[in-house]
């Protein structure tokens, strides 16, 4: 998963993130009722309601983008907005017989107001398509994940949308996210969709980030050299421990499914070899793939009364509880011990080392880190204090720079998903 936010200006990122949430934000009242559907089918879109009223749409796939090109949904309610959404996925040929699950889930302040969007929106999609099977069953790895958490505040539709924050900002936890209300979580959303709006689709976002990160690396050269030669030894070494830490937290996210449960998965779909490439991504199959399956066309109960969905998350816990046991290999400690070099303080012994030990000692370091880069400031005259606050406020416009900076990307990839829609679309529609 991407991050969007950069370590030197968490600071300021905190602040924002306060003043979204409160009094800060302008658009908000005591008396507004907020919510956040998801509309998948493939595509999948994401809806931010006040009021009744949309008043956010975006994409969360490349497929969502190219329906959502050209669309203006902001401002009309919830029941028109899902209509036009549905009656697009069907003209566009993604809504069809075989394809046709909608699955509308909503995350609200109350149950009164969930239930008045569910149906709101449910009336929309059976007025746009009398394909539309419409269900409100939060996707599989969202149920698996509030499960797994065991936390009474965090339902499978509130975490679809803290992971959906999570994608901006890396600073919030599920451990954060659970004492925040919906509405909080909905005005962070919507605070981080307005400043990048336009960077969508996967090509986009590679991009982004690619200049993002040329930019931050330079101006993180010209900090560690006001800083000294210690902090910036520390730095770099942190930065190193970070992106091995996350290279090997996301190979264990993709882990391949193991063949003999790949067999029962298949067997429980009651689909065949010939079928593998349905639950696989390029002939791997993975939690992802499979929960991406599920979603889209999978609906069944086995003889015995138990749902199979319940039988293959079984199987699929097996591996999202790797994450947190899993214990490194010799190659994995080496790597790290590469990165970190011969800093304060050694890394943990190999022995039984897991993810989770390397994740605190990070977050240790990180801290350390901080904690130095604070007390270095102190010391610093007032021309370099100067310099600083100059490269700091660069830090917290980065993004906004580099928006900036792709904005005739931007117009083209719109203007590419618009040609895609229109070729997708009837003469006559």
């Amino acid at each position: 998963m991407k991050k969007w936010t950069t370590k030197i200006g968490a600071g300021a990122l905190a602040m924002m993130f306060a003043c979204s949430l409160a009094a800060c934000s302008p658009s908000g009242s005591a008396d507004t009722d907020y919510g956040y559907m998801t509309l998948d089918i493939n595509p999948s879109v994401e809806f931010i309601i006040e009021d009744g009223i949309v008043v956010d749409v975006a994409a969360d796939n490349t497929d969502g983008e190219i329906l959502l090109a050209g669309e203006l949904l902001e401002g009309k309610t919830v029941e028109e907005a899902t209509e036009i959404v549905v009656d697009l996925a069907e003209a566009m040929g993604y809504l069809t017989t075989e394809n046709n699950r909608v699955k509308i889930v909503v995350v609200a302040e109350t149950d009164q107001m969930q239930s008045s969007i569910e149906a709101k929106a449910s009336a929309g999609a059976a007025k746009a398509s009398l394909l539309a099977e419409i269900n409100h069953e939060p996707r599989s790895k969202d149920k698996r994940k509030e499960k797994s958490l065991n936390d009474d505040k965090l339902s499978a539709a509130k975490i679809r949308l803290i992971t959906e924050l999570m994608e901006y900002d890396d600073s919030i936890t599920y451990e954060i996210a659970a004492e925040m209300s919906v509405e909080e979580l909905v005005k962070a959303l919507k605070e981080f969709r307005v400043q990048f709006e336009g960077i969508d689709g996967d090509e986009l976002k590679t991009r982004f980030e690619k200049a993002k990160e040329e930019m931050k690396l330079q101006l993180q050269e010209d900090i560690n050299e006001i800083m000294g030669e210690t902090y910036a030894k520390l730095q770099s070494a942190a930065d190193a421990l970070e992106g091995v830490y996350e290279s090997l937290e996301t190979a264990m996210e993709n882990v391949t499914i193991a063949s003999e449960d790949v067999q029962n998965i298949l067997t429980l779909l009651n689909l065949t070899d010939e079928d593998l490439s349905k639950i696989s991504v390029d002939g791997v199959v993975t939690v992802e793939s499979v929960d991406d399956y599920m979603d889209k066309y999978f609906e069944s109960v086995d003889a015995n009364g138990e749902t199979v969905e319940e039988a293959i998350e079984e199987i699929l816990n097996k591996y999202e509880e790797l994450e947190d046991t899993y214990v490194l290999t010799q190659d994995d400690y080496q790597a790290l011990v590469d990165a970190w070099g011969d800093n304060q303080p050694a890394l943990p012994a190999y022995e039984n080392l897991t993810l989770e030990d390397v994740e605190a000692f990070v977050e240790d370091v990180e801290e350390r880190v901080e904690t130095m880069f604070e007390e270095v400031k102190l010391r610093l005259n007032d021309i370099q204090k100067e310099a600083m606050k100059m490269l700091e406020d660069g830090f917290d416009r980065l993004e906004k720079t580099v928006h900036y900076q792709l904005q005739n990307e931007i117009q083209q990839y719109k203007n590419g998903y618009l040609n895609q829609k229109e070729q997708r679309l009837p003469e006559d529609f």
